[in-house]
């Protein structure tokens, strides 16, 4: 339908049209007007062929019906003349009075032309049977060049009008043989040898080249001898309607070439003796000289000239029926249409080449089935169709192919896997097992159906397609009568997150919602509402296991050549509010149904009901439920069952040792998730160093349970300037997140305002909810940093103390808020002091030091000693610090460390010229340590700035 009004409309399958194709119309061609009596895949063949061609098809198809209707007037206006009185011819037999002797039974011309029509009408025949023989002989066997099949298709037009041609100058001769002998000419016809009769001789040619290439053919393609010898027998037993038609006609020829007539016995006695050949009346006549005044239209009752000029040939017909028609009757009409009927035959042989060709380049071979064994087609199959999609299951291995065709008219049957044969046949069924597991992706496998002209590809495109768990939804009532209600993203829970739900319900209620995903075209991001397949190019097969194995949002993976099919889950924040309608349009175009349930270790089971729009769903799962809180916290464990039926065929896609099921199934607990379990935490202020520690190890004062977390902020100049800092928290559960931010300064706490949470976030964890792919709810805060600066000056730099109330949807109104554990988050301030400790005296010779870069507020110096000192040694250290910098001991170092004055001749010294002292800017102190006061080395701290 598209094809014949030109548009071709994209649409959805809610009838909403989003393109519009205008086809190109096709030029419309004489073939058209035969629609009626043509079908209109051949009409459509036409039209895909060269121009050209459908030009010359068309220009012979106008000649013909020009040539068809000309030989029709012609004929008619023949029958006219025949009817008509005797009109006076000036030449040939002018009278119709029978001169020959009254014994001779002479043939009439109707007796005559009627034996030619018979012959050439069983030579037509045996034409079109040779054909049609041929084409069946050259399907079968295969014939690489094509050359017998062009030799079949044109024998007709090309030799077969040779032997038609052969047959009427016979039957001419033998007419005017008989003719003139009845009107008292002996015609002398001279006998023609084989090699010089061109005619007979093109013929046979045809015929021993035809079937030579056929037996050529079956030498290089044989397989049984006597089946070969049977098709070859066959193919050529046409030949006999041919050659004996010509035989017979050449057998009169050959009695008028030796002057044989039939003699009548009646009457003969004594008294009546017959004598043949002593009549004075008959004139002999040469035919050079017959066929002379023949053609130069005179009298044959005028004196015959001399013997000269040539036989009689094909270019002679034309007048052979005119010469007696002075004939009545049947004879007369028979005459008459001596020459329509020679140029009917011509044109029935050339007709019967040219209908042959038209039909073979404008059909082409095709299946009567094909049936795909182990997947579902996207479309039933229909001989004109060329390209299937076939899906199969993910974990499905094997594809059984099966064609038929019609084996009287397709020579080869074979098929291909990647342009790799499979397997190929001349019967009338192929059927073969393709592998699934290809390194090319999608599998294709192409059936060949081949006849002796062309090749028609059908091609199966083989895609993997799979039907899992998108999220779970739990519903229930505790029972002082508060609804719990959460969605939970399968994604989830197969990274091992137990479920936290309330103690004391009275029912749960659980809901299963899945959906379909099709290995096809990837799309260049995933999407939100569905599983979404995309494409990393140039991965192997390991990197694309591990690519699986770390994606949290990974669903199923194929490797291929080019890379690696990656399938994702939908966004985990469209938990529960994906379409569902696509799956169930997908599972009725399969015919498919999920069914599913949960199951338990111990073995038992609960069903799942179907709910519609790809939701299953149970009453009751409180026998799944966690054991009432006694002496520690137990969990409850269960798994999911999915299977799916596919026409009568059960397939199992879901179970607890899939690799996309949950490690230990799904797990309930009644025990909250602390703060440590839930979130983590990041700063950042531009030019600010920003460094995450972590969870304190240590019990908290606060809240020894859940811990705090460590944020440490370094000392720099930017960190003089800068206004604000932002804090993100993140958390790891999608249904609980932190809702306020409190700092609790020494002598004031203040809440925080919350701030803008950006793709920024992305470089500090890029699962964060604005990020691609990113799933966990994230809250933004400011700190203004005067305020923290203000608060370390204050307190002595003593670590800022802030607190986050976190909330989690699900268990709101059920859960205590004063009970709720808190998130404690520790701010500590790390001095970053221009610092640099050197050695300014020698060592005992049996000790040695190492001196270590200054980090955050200290510097480090290790002291090795191999045995004691003979005597007491100490260490000249010089501390040199930043401007804004000066060292403070304590009190026990105060007590053990003297302090030197920096003389002139340290201040020679490159690297004390720096300092104060010596006219530099920096500040300096130089220490007299001994060396026993600490055994294993020095640790200097306590710097103060500003």
């Amino acid at each position: 339908e598209q094809d014949r009004t030109g548009q071709l409309f994209l649409c959805s399958s809610q009838q909403r049209c989003y393109a519009e194709i205008r086809l190109k119309r096709r030029e419309r061609r004489l073939v058209d007007s035969l629609s009626s009596v043509l079908n209109y895949d051949t009409i459509k063949s036409f039209h895909t062929l060269p121009p050209q061609v459908c030009a010359i098809f068309e220009f012979m198809v106008l000649l013909t019906l020009a040539i068809l209707l000309a030989v029709a007037l012609w004929l008619m206006y023949l029958l006219y003349e025949a009817f008509k009185e005797e009109s006076s011819r000036p030449w040939g037999f002018t009278t119709d009075r029978d001169k020959s002797d009254p014994q001779l039974r002479l043939p009439k011309p109707a007796d005559i032309m009627f034996q030619a029509f018979v012959d050439v009408l069983f030579f037509v025949i045996g034409c079109g049977l040779f054909v049609l023989e041929g084409e069946r002989f050259f399907r079968t066997y295969r014939d690489l060049s094509n050359t017998g099949f062009v030799l079949v298709l044109a024998f007709p037009l090309v030799f077969g009008c040779a032997g038609v041609l052969r047959i009427f100058l016979a039957a001419s001769r033998c007419h005017l043989y008989y003719e003139s002998l009845r009107h008292g000419m002996l015609l002398k016809l001279q006998e023609v040898q084989f090699w010089r009769d061109y005619l007979l001789l093109w013929f046979w040619v045809g015929v021993i080249i035809t079937v030579g290439q056929a037996a050529q053919v079956v030498f290089w393609d044989r397989n049984n001898m006597w089946e070969d010898l049977k098709a070859l027998l066959v193919f050529s037993s046409p030949l006999y309607y041919m050659i004996s038609s010509m035989l017979d006609i050449q057998h009169a020829e050959s009695q008028a070439l030796q002057r044989h007539c039939i003699l009548a016995l009646e009457g003969i006695s004594k008294d009546k003796p017959v004598e043949i050949g002593v009549r004075k009346d008959i004139e002999p006549i040469e035919e050079p000289s017959f066929v002379a005044m023949a053609r130069q239209r005179k009298d044959f009752a005028e004196t015959p000239p001399e013997a000269s000029g040539s036989q009689l040939n094909v270019t002679d017909l034309r007048w052979v029926g005119f010469v007696s028609l002075k004939s009545s009757g049947a004879n007369r009409i028979m005459l008459l249409l001596f020459n329509p009927l020679l140029l009917c035959t011509l044109l029935c042989l050339a007709g019967l080449s040219c209908s042959v060709c038209f039909r073979t380049i404008t059909s082409k071979p095709e299946l009567l089935n094909l049936r795909l064994i182990g997947g579902s087609t996207t479309k039933s199959f229909r001989p004109s169709l060329h390209h299937y999609q076939v899906l199969a299951l993910k974990s499905q291995r094997l594809l059984g192919v099966s064609a038929e065709v019609n084996p009287t008219e397709i020579s080869r049957l074979s098929m291909h896997q990647h342009s790799m044969p499979l397997a190929s046949t001349t019967g009338a069924s192929l059927a073969e097992a393709v592998s699934l597991e290809e390194d090319i992706y999608p599998v294709q496998v192409d059936v060949n159906v081949e006849d002796t002209a062309s090749t028609t590809e059908y091609r199966v495109q083989v895609l993997k397609y799979g039907v899992l768990p998108e999220s779970i939804t739990f519903s229930g009532t505790t029972k002082s009568g508060k609804k719990f209600h959460r969605c939970v993203p399968w994604g989830y829970l197969w990274s091992a997150n137990p479920l936290w739900v309330p103690e004391g319900l009275k029912s749960l209620e659980a809901s299963l919602h899945y959906s379909h995903y099709v290995i096809a075209l990837p799309w260049s991001k995933p999407h939100e509402d569905r599983f979404t397949t995309t494409f990393m190019p140039n991965t192997t097969k390991d990197d694309c296991e591990r690519q699986y194995l770390r994606l949290h949002t990974a669903t199923a993976q194929h490797s291929s050549t080019g890379g690696c099919f990656k399938v994702t889950q939908p966004s985990w924040r469209m938990c529960g509010q994906t379409s569902g309608k696509a799956t169930d349009d997908f599972l009725k175009m399969l015919s498919g149904t999920i069914h599913g349930a949960f199951a338990k270790a111990e073995g038992e089971c609960q069903q799942l009901e179907n709910a519609g729009a790809s939701v299953l769903t149970t009453k009751n799962t409180s026998k799944f439920l966690p054991r009432p809180y006694e002496d520690s916290w137990e969990e409850g464990h269960f798994s999911v069952q999915l299977d799916m039926m596919v026409e009568n065929t059960m397939f199992r896609i879901l179970d607890s040792r899939s690799l996309y099921s949950p490690m230990q199934g799904i797990t309930l607990t009644y025990q909250p998730l602390t703060s440590y379990q839930l979130f983590h935490i990041a700063a950042f202020s531009p030019g600010v160093k920003v460094r995450s520690g972590g969870w304190d190890p240590e019990i908290s004062d606060h809240d020894s349970y859940n811990g705090q977390w460590r944020l440490k902020v370094y000392d720099s100049p930017r960190f003089k300037q800068a206004e604000t800092m932002a804090i993100y928290i993140f958390s790891t559960d999608l249904d609980c997140y932190v809702s306020s931010l409190k700092v609790l300064a020494l002598k004031r706490t203040w809440n925080l305002e919350p701030a803008p949470v950006t793709d920024a976030v992305c470089d500090l964890d890029s699962a964060a909810e604005v990020c691609d792919d990113g799933w966990k709810p994230t809250r933004g805060f400011q700190l203004p940093l005067q305020l923290f600066r203000d608060e370390l000056r204050t307190s002595g730099m003593h670590p800022l103390q802030l607190r986050a109330k976190r909330v989690c949807e699900s268990m709101e109104g059920i859960e205590d808020p004063k009970l709720a554990p808190k998130l404690w988050i520790k701010m500590t301030f790390v001095y970053h002091p221009e610092m640099q400790l050197s050695v300014m005296n020698a060592l005992a010779p049996n000790a040695s030091y190492n001196l270590f870069a200054c980090e955050e507020n200290q510097c480090r110096i290790d002291l090795q000693r191999r045995t004691a000192p003979p005597q007491k040694f100490s260490l000249q250290l010089l501390a040199q610090l930043g401007p804004e910098h000066v060292l403070d001991l304590d009190p026990y170092q105060e007590a053990n460390f003297k302090v030197l004055d920096i003389d002139q001749e340290l201040c020679n010294i490159t690297l004390v010229s720096r300092v104060k002292a010596c006219g530099g800017k920096l500040n300096a102190m130089l220490l007299e340590v001994p060396l026993d006061f600490l055994p294993d080395g020095l640790i200097v701290t306590r710097i103060k700035t500003w």
